[in-house]
């Protein structure tokens, strides 16, 4: 229940974070984003340790629910791979973010076209 707790208190910050530092729009649920955030995990484990826990959370992973539209990926990493892990990120396109001052989460982004329309991916890295 505590882990539970943490997660939802986590992505309400990035929430925050990304209504402060970017243009927030309200859009309404659209089914691709499944499909998109499998297509990135799949991507993510060719780039990273197989081992990872990768997982879908915020907005789009709840169907039915609208948001920002941003597809949120969740890692979770051992503290020695957490590093290697951000910087595979970097390595492949990922911007680091300096948002939070908070050393056991590490940020990410990066935007991806799918057909005509541009997606915008974040990673938060969290330390196990």
């Amino acid at each position: 229940m505590e882990l539970f707790i943490y997660r939802i208190t986590y992505q309400l910050i990035i929430l925050l974070a990304i209504i402060i530092y970017m243009d927030y729009s309200f859009l309404p649920y659209d089914p691709i984003f499944k499909e998109l955030f499998n297509k990135e995990k799949s991507y993510l484990q060719k780039i990273l340790d197989d081992d990872l826990v990768i997982e879908h959370f915020g907005s789009t992973s709840v169907p039915g629910l609208g948001g920002k539209g941003v597809i949120d990926i969740y890692i979770l990493a051992p503290k020695d791979k957490v590093k290697s892990v951000s910087n595979k990120l970097q390595e492949n396109g990922y911007l680091f973010k300096d948002f939070f001052k908070d050393s056991d989460h590490l940020f990410h982004q990066i935007d991806k076209e799918y057909g005509n329309k541009k997606y915008h991916y974040c990673s938060a890295i969290e330390i196990t």
